[in-house]
C-alpha cells in the first residue's frame, strides 16, 4: 500500500481563540480567499479551554492567550487539519506563539432536541488539541481582555485586503513537505 502524501495526513486538531474565529480571515489563511468561508465552517466546534484567559496585546490587533488559574476561554476547536493546513496557520501565527497541548472542551449535537440521547451530545466532550500560547515580550500583554467583536468591525477588512494579497503562506498543498 502507498504512503499517503505527507501533507494532506490529519494534523493534531487546534483550539483558536483571537482573529482566526473570522471564518472569512481562517479561509484565507486556509485557502489563500475568504471566498471559501463557507468550506471552513464544517471544521469549526464550539469549545473552551480552561486556566487560559485572552489578553490584548499592546498597540496590536491580535491577543494573546496566557496562563490563568480559574479561567476559561472560548474559541474553536478546528479540525480536521491536514499538515500543510496546519503548517499555513503555523506560519501565520509567527515564532511569538508556541503551539502548546491542552485540553479542549466541545459540545456536540443538537440543542432544539428533547431525546435523551441528544442531551447526552450536548455534555462538554474533553479533546486533546493544541493552542497558540504567547511566547513574546510578556511586557505587551495587556490586563484587558481582547474583543473580537471590536477586531471584526474595526480592522477585519484591513486584515483581509492584506492576507489575500499574500502568496500562499506554506506553498502548494499538494507537494510532499
Amino acid at each position: 500500500m502507498p504512503n499517503p502524501n505527507p501533507s494532506s495526513t490529519p494534523a493534531r486538531p487546534l483550539f483558536i481563540y483571537g482573529t482566526l474565529l473570522s471564518p472569512r480571515l481562517l479561509s484565507v489563511v486556509l485557502t489563500g480567499t475568504s471566498a471559501n468561508a463557507q468550506l471552513v465552517l464544517p471544521l469549526l466546534a464550539p469549545a473552551s479551554v480552561e486556566g487560559f484567559a485572552r489578553r490584548a496585546l499592546n498597540h496590536k490587533d491580535y491577543p494573546a492567550a496566557v496562563p490563568s488559574a480559574g479561567s476559561r476561554m472560548h474559541g474553536y476547536l478546528l479540525s480536521p487539519l491536514t499538515r500543510s493546513q496546519r503548517k499555513k496557520l503555523d506560519n501565520f501565527e509567527g515564532e511569538t506563539y508556541e503551539p502548546t497541548s491542552v485540553t479542549v472542551h466541545t459540545v456536540q449535537g443538537n440543542s432544539n432536541s428533547n431525546t435523551a440521547a441528544d442531551v447526552t451530545l450536548l455534555l462538554p466532550r474533553p479533546v486533546q488539541a493544541d493552542i497558540y500560547i504567547w511566547r513574546g515580550d510578556p511586557d505587551q500583554v495587556s490586563q484587558l481582555p481582547w474583543d473580537f467583536e471590536l477586531f471584526e468591525k474595526e480592522r477585519l477588512d484591513d486584515w483581509l485586503d492584506i492576507f489575500e494579497e499574500m502568496p500562499d503562506m506554506a506553498g502548494d498543498s499538494d507537494q510532499e513537505e
